[in-house]
């Protein structure tokens, strides 16, 4: 039996998490594409032969389109092509990485989105329980439509040994007294650098704070208003990190900083653990099935004001000995997550979906011009 997958949208230059899932799942002849590349393999697939449409990150549909009725027409002509895709015998599989979009610029036409791909996905893919606890709270799932398989770490790529902890605090211009926490990723709304950065206002001068990432809410307002002696202890690199800098960023922090106002996934804390760092989080469902409090995490409550600040004083107060304990159980958490039994299960579930989906062949009838991608 051979299949064909093709994933949209293409996100690997600005996240491994695709490359990383795509190499274990090379029987698939996995490529990026479009629904429209799909509905071309589907058109000219020979008997026996079944095709794929891995959807990743759904808002990309909308979210950059300003104008309502170009989004709303964007959406609809996607799901259409869809519907069409499913309906002759193509298997969608949707991968849901976040509880809604983080842009916000078009709420209701994203919920119209969602609940349209929960009725016409064969396999709805989530990375925990709790994250499957808070879709099902928003989306009607069939019994077969849930497949639960966490996300991994990122070791293949960032690898610890490959970076000198000590030589990256010395170019950073730390001291070794400075206790360094690094807030990293694409900075939206959702990620709390606001109120990390209130917080580390108000925490002990022997903190350091790195800010690295693209800003999507700028935080240069917030920045402005804080006293000159706590500016002078951040550090901020508004932009797209690259690979051997995020290596050097984590190498020089004591931990990772999460301060999610929600998630449902979150790459950055598997970057973090896989490097052996520790990080502060709330206590979010989806984050508190990873990570425990006083193991490879410092958790704070999400519902307290001053939890985030309480969990900073926390972190100045280990001493060597508890910081090295929950390092090394950072690490050993992130060794649970290996790419190879998540490519497995992963791989399992995906023909599962194409032997077993709820789609029914139709008669075949061109949708797109025949031209198959290579």
């Amino acid at each position: 039996m051979t299949h064909d997958l093709i994933f949209f949208p293409d996100y690997r230059a600005a996240n491994p998490y695709q490359e990383l899932l795509y190499r274990q799942l090379a029987h698939l002849h996995p490529r990026a594409g479009t629904i429209d590349n799909a509905l071309r393999l589907l058109d000219h697939a020979p008997p026996g032969r079944h095709v794929v449409f891995h959807l990743h990150w759904e808002d990309v549909l909308h979210r950059h389109l300003a104008d309502p009725d170009a989004a709303a027409g964007a959406v609809h002509q996607f799901l259409a092509k869809a519907e069409d895709f499913t309906g002759r015998g193509g298997t969608l599989f949707w991968t849901v990485h976040n509880q809604r979009s983080h842009v916000g610029s078009h709420p209701e036409l994203d919920r119209t989105l969602r609940q349209a791909l929960a009725r016409l996905a064969d396999r709805v893919h989530v990375h925990s329980l709790a994250a499957l606890r808070a879709i099902r709270a928003e989306l009607a799932l069939a019994p077969t439509q849930p497949v639960v398989v966490p996300h991994g770490n990122y070791r293949p790529i960032h690898d610890p040994r490959a970076t000198d902890r000590d030589a990256a605090r010395i170019r950073q211009g730390f001291a070794g007294n400075d206790i360094v926490l690094l807030l990293f990723g694409r900075l939206d709304a959702y990620k709390g650098a606001s109120a990390l950065l209130a917080a580390f206002a108000e925490a002990p001068a022997c903190l350091r704070l790195v800010v690295a990432g693209k800003q999507i809410v700028p935080l240069t307002p917030v920045l402005a208003a804080l006293p000159a002696s706590v500016r002078t202890r951040i550090t901020v690199h508004d932009r797209f990190v690259p690979t051997a800098e995020v290596d050097r960023l984590l190498a020089a922090a004591d931990a990772v900083v999460l301060p999610y106002r929600a998630i449902l996934t979150s790459g950055t804390l598997m970057l973090a653990l896989g490097f052996g760092r520790p990080v502060i989080a709330p206590d979010l469902p989806a984050l508190a099935e990873i990570v425990a409090d006083g193991r490879e995490a410092l958790l704070y409550p999400h519902d307290r004001p001053d939890g985030l600040h309480a969990a900073l004083l926390r972190l100045v107060e280990l001493d060597a000995a508890g910081h090295a304990a929950m390092a090394k159980e950072a690490a050993a958490t992130a060794e649970l997550y290996d790419w190879r039994w998540i490519g497995r299960q992963m791989g399992a579930a995906i023909l599962d979906a194409a032997m077993h989906g709820r789609a029914v062949r139709r008669p075949v009838q061109l949708s797109v011009p025949a031209a198959v991608p290579a």
